[in-house]
């Protein structure tokens, strides 16, 4: 039987390159790639807010942690290898397991304190209102 083995030039120089700056073994290099591995989002507006849609498959909900401020919403996850992973002989692995960060800024401000959240089969939606444009009132003088 033969291994699959996909060709990725770039990935696989950023690897080498993370692997020669680290002075822990190979073996433990793939490992500190996925932290920091790219989280995809879908991100749309209404008039009223922006709402962001990520797909984290294999993530629990008390595994993520989202936090806003300002324009900028953050959003952080976990993801658990199998315990017994190292004891299997794979031929081939491409699911990813450590954690994933993504930091999202928003165009208009947003309000933080209101910024909800829900998690449904492995997809999280985050509704952020919008910070609603200041209105330029006239003033009559008497």
């Amino acid at each position: 039987m033969s291994i699959l083995a996909r060709k990725r030039p770039f990935q696989d120089l950023v690897a080498l390159r993370s692997d020669q700056n680290d002075p822990r073994s190979a073996e433990s290099a793939p490992a500190l790639r996925d932290q920091s591995a790219f989280l995809p989002i879908d991100m749309y507006q209404t008039d009223d807010e922006y709402v962001i849609v990520a797909a984290l498959p294999g993530v629990n909900a008390d595994d993520i942690d989202i936090q806003a401020t300002g324009n900028e919403l953050v959003i952080k996850a976990e993801t658990k290898a199998e315990e017994e992973m190292n004891t299997r002989n794979y031929i081939h692995r491409e699911r990813r397991y450590g954690r994933v960060m993504r930091a999202i800024t928003l165009p208009d401000g947003i309000k933080p304190d209101k910024v909800s959240a829900s998690f449904d089969r492995g997809m999280l939606t985050c509704t952020i209102p919008k910070q609603q444009p200041v209105k330029t009132v006239r003033v009559d003088v008497k």
